[in-house]
């Protein structure tokens, strides 16, 4: 599954692989294996090339603060369109009106249920992967026609978790 952030103005794409503990984590150049556990909801410990270190991250909307091994880094999540009616920022598509899943997780929270109306914006789902919770949201006002899925199901990247229908004038 691939990644983009911004840290300190400058762009990185990052391909991560596997799931669970073990990841193979590529920014561009060699990959590299890593293990990673969870400590607590915002610590992490990572073990990489034989030396470990304790992550601690905080997250607010698109940035995401990480201390490790004595420095502050600010990664910015990019926002871009992508298929299957997902933008990184976690929206639905404007072409399919569906919330895709972006990367395989687990449904930790449904915000929504069907025949509900909504704002753009609008938190719909939040999936659980690589041990960070991602909300995905709305694209535009609507009401749901759909939702696939339930708490605790896993689900693969690119599957339809909530279905959207424009709102009709006077609704």
């Amino acid at each position: 599954m691939g990644y983009e952030f911004t840290v300190a103005g400058k762009q990185w794409a990052v391909e991560v692989q596997g799931h669970g503990e073990h990841l193979q984590v590529d920014f561009g150049n060699e990959p590299v294996d890593i293990d990673l556990r969870r400590i607590s909801d915002n610590t992490l410990s990572l073990s990489l090339a034989g030396r470990q270190y304790r992550v601690f991250i905080a997250a607010r909307e698109k940035k995401y603060y990480v201390h490790v091994g004595g420095r502050h880094f600010c990664l910015e999540e990019v926002v871009q369109s992508g298929t299957g009616g997902y933008a990184r920022d976690g929206s639905a598509g404007p072409a399919d009106r569906s919330v895709s899943a972006p990367m395989p997780g687990t449904i930790v929270s449904i915000l929504v249920k069907e025949g509900d109306k909504v704002e753009k914006n609008q938190g719909l789902v939040i999936v659980e992967s690589m041990k960070m919770e991602n909300t995905l949201r709305a694209q535009m006002p609507g009401k749901v026609a759909k939702v696939h899925f339930k708490v605790g199901d896993l689900v693969d990247t690119g599957v339809s978790l909530v279905e959207l229908v424009p709102l009709e004038s006077g609704s």
